[in-house]
């Protein structure tokens, strides 16, 4: 396998490093930890999120002085609107939403739960509560608010919303120890189970999506279970569907997050309940020399050829073969993963810790060691 991963992993490492710093507004007026998505956007909460997420991916936060991290966090935690919760990013302009599907809302929730991972991951909490969250903090509510995503449009959107509920709920109870909290989260979970394909192991509540969609939309799902330590059903189910939606290419999709949901599914899974390994394997070899063609040389990752805008906003978008924060870090995650069952890449020597470094710090607890 070694023979066909053309990259030194400490290489890669430092160009996808040198990308991220080259991002950060570095002015002597302005705090720490302040990034864009590329040079040509505004800085952003949620470009300064993924940069702290790739960084602790790579193992490179240690390398933080102590004034860095208290102003990078204190950046971070300064931006929460305290009557929603949320991060209601100044620079975010409605006109300038690109996407229709992902709604002025949905980006608030979504890039909100990214921007408080960071804050865990840099050592705080949240400065507020997330009282967007508390209206629905009763089983009948919480199922009320599952039935009335938008799985019409696509369980791909639904998917988002579910992992922001359980991943903001999650971050809410960590303020205020609140056991409703965990009441809710026991609805969120029955409410899944018992709509669960048995087939794909996803959810299509309106029927006759295809499975990419299902897929897609459900890892998000499957990260709020490994969040709270849930055990996860029909994880065969999962593993089966996502090793099915690999090309001949080795990719899933071919965008940083398709490829991510798939690898991290399968790779995960096959671990956590020590199936299927046999499958997985070959299918992260053949997944792997791909990922790493998506780097651009010297530097950071891409995510498709024709460039990117994530959640369909202006100030998260790049050009064709420019790389950016998202990307480095999905594709980097998807990296580590792939180097947990692929020998003799050298990959695994780096100083991952993908494991901490989704979600909200949480991951199963059998595969932190």
């Amino acid at each position: 396998m070694s023979d066909s991963i053309a990259v030194e992993p400490k290489d890669m490492r430092k160009g996808v490093l040198s990308h991220c710093e080259s991002l950060r507004i570095a002015e002597q007026a302005r705090p720490y930890g302040m990034y864009r998505f590329n040079p040509n956007c505004k800085p952003t909460y949620w470009a300064s999120a993924f940069v702290a997420l790739t960084r602790y991916l790579f193992g490179d936060l240690d390398d933080l002085t102590d004034e860095q991290r208290c102003q990078w966090l204190e950046y971070l935690r300064e931006g929460q609107d305290e009557r929603t919760g949320l991060y209601i990013d100044p620079v975010f302009k409605s006109e300038e939403r690109i996407s229709e599907q992902h709604t002025d809302e949905l980006l608030f929730w979504h890039s909100s739960t990214f921007i408080l991972t960071a804050v865990d991951i840099l050592g705080g909490k949240p400065k507020h509560p997330i009282p967007k969250v508390h209206d629905i903090l009763t089983p009948e509510k919480m199922e009320r608010m599952l039935e009335n995503l938008p799985w019409d449009v696509t369980p791909w959107v639904a998917g988002n919303w579910t992992y922001d509920i359980g991943c903001l709920v999650g971050h809410d109870y960590r303020v205020t120890g609140d056991s409703a909290n965990l009441e809710a989260m026991d609805a969120f979970f029955r409410w899944h189970e018992q709509r669960q394909n048995p087939e794909t192991g996803w959810w299509d509540l309106v029927g006759g999506f295809p499975l990419t969609h299902q897929q897609y939309g459900g890892y998000h799902t499957l990260m709020v279970y490994w969040m709270f330590d849930r055990e996860v059903p029909r994880p065969e189910a999962m593993i089966d569907s996502s090793l099915s939606l690999q090309t001949d290419e080795g990719h899933f999709g071919g965008g940083c997050c398709p490829d991510m949901d798939c690898i991290d599914a399968a790779v995960s899974l096959a671990r956590q309940y020590n199936t299927r390994m046999k499958e997985v394997t070959a299918s992260m070899e053949k997944a792997l020399p791909w990922l790493l063609q998506q780097r651009v040389p010297d530097g950071g990752f891409i995510d498709t050829p024709e460039g990117r805008d994530e959640f369909g906003w202006q100030q998260c978008k790049c050009e064709p073969g420019e790389a950016d924060p998202c990307s480095d870090f999905f594709r980097g995650f998807s990296v580590a993963l792939c180097a947990e069952v692929v020998e003799g890449t050298g990959l695994e020597k780096l100083p991952w810790r993908h494991h901490g470094s989704y979600g909200h710090g949480v991951r199963p607890k059998n595969l932190l060691t």
